[in-house]
């Protein structure tokens, strides 16, 4: 019998609570969005404008020559699992280290401020088809076009064909826009304790209207899960 992964993901989050080792609200993004899955053959690439920023920050202290899931979760603070199932195949993908997990030149060119947009250029020719990089992306409904291209293309459910579009279009922001908007990215936590109990308040600022978009949809769709799984006890 086929596995269900999003049945598979509901365990392990309710794992991790019952444990007592919590939740990472890092974690929790991208095991959805993997979990989420592609059903087709085609498959592209699917990284948070977080971790992408955050990787290029390490790279531009030091290019590692192999890169291990053990570097890249100590990079994003992520777990070793999240790396190697969501970050290490995105990093072969991409061009940006090869199938044994060596470094490519690509990755000191894209750390460079000069050669960084034209690496971005050279990652959509190498991994998009022209059918996609042909289509227009500069209106909220052309982008919802390549969305669908991508749902029909992979077969992926519409909260990963949404990352996948984000990703796409993120290789063609400038880099000062980016930057710009990718230093307000932020996460926060507090904890305050009362007597009469404990209260936990979350602040995550975006880089993007569509980047919070698109984290409502996989929370939305997160929520539906636990609402069937509950609706069957």
């Amino acid at each position: 019998m086929a596995q269900n992964p999003k049945g598979d993901l509901i365990t392990d989050l309710a794992g991790s609570l019952l444990s007592g080792s919590g939740l990472d609200i890092n974690d929790i993004v991208e095991s959805v969005s993997g979990n989420l899955g592609v059903g087709g053959s085609d498959s592209f690439p699917v990284l948070s404008a977080a971790n992408w920023w955050g990787l290029r920050t390490r790279f531009k202290k030091n290019v590692p020559a192999t890169i291990t899931k053990k570097w890249i979760a100590d990079a994003l603070d992520i777990t070793q699992a999240t790396a190697e199932k969501n970050v290490l195949p995105v990093l072969k993908q991409i061009g940006f280290i090869s199938t044994t997990g060596k470094t490519t030149d690509r990755v000191e060119a894209w750390a460079s401020d000069s050669k960084y947009e034209q690496v971005c250029q050279r990652i959509k020719k190498d991994v998009y088809p022209a059918a996609v990089r042909e289509m227009d992306s500069s209106t909220k409904t052309a982008q919802n076009k390549i969305t669908a291209w991508f749902k029909k293309k992979t077969g992926a459910a519409e909260a990963t064909a949404k990352r996948m579009t984000s990703f796409y279009l993120l290789l063609d922001e400038p880099l000062a826009e980016s930057r710009t908007s990718s230093s307000s990215a932020t996460t926060s936590q507090s904890t305050s304790s009362t007597s009469k109990g404990t209260s936990i308040s979350v602040k995550i600022d975006f880089p993007s209207l569509t980047a919070a978009k698109q984290f409502s949809a996989i929370l939305n769709d997160l929520a539906d899960q636990v609402n069937a799984k509950v609706s069957k006890l």
